[in-house]
């Protein structure tokens, strides 16, 4: 039934080898051991789409000896539920990408994810990121539709870059005091969320961070925040009201031209934007937005 190598002691899982006619192959339990060895590591592609006829491989049990998934490991595979045992050290780039019925995951409490590790699990509702994780990838939920319900436990040290992309039904997130930055794209195109806190001790407002949250109508900035980037709330259109604290000392003001595409687009941080913001007691309308990035960048 499976397919694997020994190297050092331990076991690698190369691959699965089911029946789709048999009911009891659709419920995958990884043994801890082969032959006595320790199963360490679920090795590339070992699970991946080529398992996606009809139902099958419904769901996999994860031994506790595991601490590596490699890349690809279970891409396209049709889960529908994912328990990621604490042992586990290690997620790979794509490991769990496309698994289009995957409706909830729970992830170690202390781990690397690489990018994309989650990308574009359309069913998954509700996730939530321990404060142990060491390194979350690029993308790691980018494009999870459904997802309405993210908990960030206080630890998690940063929002990645694209991490939340395309969320579509994420309506609100808590993000924790321990959060340091918020990657480029991070929440873009999360057309659902309506309110957004984010904390001091955020650092830097990455480039298109909340680009085009077009239903965003609460957004509140705590003092700490140093760097807002370009188009960090372009076409936030619900917005009416933004204050900028005194601690925001770079913003992104730049444009975009092309002159043989005839492209000259408006990338500042409120681009597309209605709303007025407020700076160290100014208010500023929407036309004099050039004077408020002049204002908090010196310029």
């Amino acid at each position: 039934m499976f397919e694997y190598e020994e190297e050092n002691g331990e076991i690698e899982l190369r691959s699965y080898k089911g029946s789709i006619y048999k009911d009891s192959d659709k419920e995958v339990v990884i043994p801890s051991k082969i032959n006595g060895k320790p199963v360490t590591k679920i090795g590339s592609n070992a699970f991946d789409g080529t398992m996606k006829d009809g139902s099958f491989v419904t769901s996999v049990t994860i031994p506790n000896s595991v601490t590596d998934i490699q890349q690809f490991a279970f891409l396209e595979c049709p889960l529908t539920s994912l328990t990621i045992p604490n042992s586990v050290t290690y997620i790979n780039i794509y490991a769990f990408s496309n698994c289009d019925r995957l409706t909830s995951v729970t992830l170690p409490d202390s781990a690397s994810i690489g990018n994309q590790a989650f990308a574009y699990c359309s069913s998954l509702k509700s996730v939530t990121i321990p404060g142990g994780i060491t390194s979350v990838g690029v993308g790691i939920f980018n494009h999870c539709s459904s997802l309405t319900s993210v908990t960030l436990q206080d630890g998690v040290p940063y929002i990645s870059a694209s991490a939340f992309n395309g969320c579509t039904s994420l309506k609100n997130i808590n993000i924790p005091d321990s959060v340091k930055a918020i990657g480029l794209s991070a929440f873009g195109d999360c057309t659902s969320l309506t309110s957004i806190t984010i904390p001091g001790s955020v650092d830097s407002i990455g480039d298109g961070a909340f680009e085009n949250c077009i239903s965003l109508t609460s957004l509140t900035i705590f003092d700490g925040v140093k760097t807002i980037g370009e188009n960090a709330f372009a076409n936030c259109k619900s917005l009416t009201s933004v204050t900028i604290p005194d601690s925001v000392t770079k913003i992104g003001c730049g444009r975009l031209v092309l002159p043989m595409m005839g492209i000259d687009e408006d990338m500042g941080a409120f681009a597309g934007c209605k709303c007025t913001v407020t700076y160290k007691g100014r208010t500023y309308s929407p036309n004099e937005y050039e004077e408020l990035y002049k204002a908090i960048n010196g310029k």
